[in-house]
């Protein structure tokens, strides 16, 4: 297979196989990445602009001496790339600049049955999915690019449609940032507020504290971090730790709640939050699920998630690829987390991704895809 590659380009002498998916007919869809210098993959499958030709095959599987090539094209600009979805249709690559910036997805359409490049195009990709509204059968979402506003509508369990598509002028599509919690009000009341505390000389230094009645409640053994994403259960506060990493910055992962008619924290530690802040919570009677990313100088990283039968039990991972969660959604007995590139179903059989693609002739729709 990558003899084939580097017939088409003998200066790729560093060439590796990304991605191998059956796509009918005794062929397999290969792409490939190559470069005239010396390059390692990620861990998550990513790769940095070393990279500087992508490659697109058909191997037929019973004789994989016969390679047809669809194209090769020069590297994109991407200082991040990743696999969105490769189908016998077509191939979406999803880019991101330093700092976690979104640049425009990459898009290779061609025909299996011609063994033909049909079209290669860019587009700005959709991201930064919330819920707009829900009712018992059906909930609206809405995504944004640099330039456009998706509005999308869910019918479970994955029945996706477009309902509205709006221009925007948008300077630039930055990751979505979280507003600040501070002054946020829970409680029987309402009567509890969560406080803001940081060091005047040291900004790494915050504290998770909960004010009522002029005093102040603080997280037993003082560790650093904010409280991130959170839901109120009852007379509870559940929330996740969120904490820069980075710059000198740091903290430990961890979860818990404030409860407020015994006014007490109570905290659950494990080594799989430790090294990750939490971008998103979901409490289900006892299980607790979290989205889990490293917030980083360049960015923030995906931990995937993490569903903990109860507080104290041994968590699952769900790998959501390259994506960060951030807000778990539920519609009658489904869950879905939406993250920066598209929309999880999560399932005790595992997860399943879509996203929003946009077609040849501009027309957008909803497809499966990442992770």
């Amino acid at each position: 297979m990558l003899a084939a590659f580097k017939r088409a380009d003998s200066s790729q002498v560093f060439s590796r196989v990304w991605h191998r998916v059956d796509v009918g007919d005794g062929l397999d869809l290969v792409l490939t990445l190559g470069s005239s210098r010396k390059w390692n993959f990620l861990s998550d499958g990513t790769f940095f602009p070393v990279i500087e030709r992508f490659g697109i095959f058909l191997q037929e599987r019973k004789d994989p001496g016969r390679v047809f090539q669809i194209t090769v094209a020069p590297r994109f600009p991407c200082d991040s790339a990743t696999l969105a979805r490769a189908t016998p249709t077509d191939t979406l690559i999803w880019c991101v600049a330093e700092k976690s910036a979104i640049l425009p997805a990459q898009k290779f359409v061609y025909d299996i049955r011609a063994k033909a490049l049909v079209a290669r195009f860019e587009f700005k990709a959709f991201t930064n999915f919330s819920v707009r509204r829900r009712d018992e059968w059906q909930m609206s979402l809405i995504g944004h690019s640099a330039d456009r506003q998706v509005a999308l509508s869910l019918t479970p369990p994955t029945e996706f449609a477009v309902t509205n598509v709006t221009r925007r002028a948008i300077e630039g599509l930055p990751p979505r940032v979280e507003s600040t919690l501070d002054g946020r009000r829970f409680g029987p009341g309402r009567s509890f507020r969560l406080v803001e505390t940081a060091s005047d000389t040291d900004e790494c230094s915050r504290e998770i504290v909960v004010s009522s009645a002029g005093r102040r409640y603080r997280v037993p053994n003082k560790a650093f971090g904010s409280i991130g994403p959170n839901q109120e259960v009852g007379d509870r506060l559940w929330f996740g730790r969120a904490f820069y990493h980075g710059e000198g910055c740091g903290g430990t992962g961890d979860f818990g709640y404030f409860d407020a008619t015994s006014h007490r924290f109570q905290m659950f530690r494990s080594p799989k939050v430790a090294p990750w802040s939490a971008t998103a919570i979901h409490i289900a009677g006892e299980s607790v699920w979290l989205a889990l990313a490293d917030h980083g100088e360049y960015g923030s990283t995906t931990g995937g998630v993490l569903m903990f039968p109860s507080p104290e039990g041994e968590p699952r991972h769900f790998n959501i690829g390259h994506c960060v969660g951030r807000e778990f959604a539920t519609l009658k007995e489904h869950l879905y987390l939406l993250t920066d590139c598209g929309v999880v179903h999560i399932t005790p059989d595992g997860i399943s991704g879509h996203i929003v693609d946009v077609t040849t002739d501009g027309r957008v729709r909803v497809v499966p895809g990442l992770p």
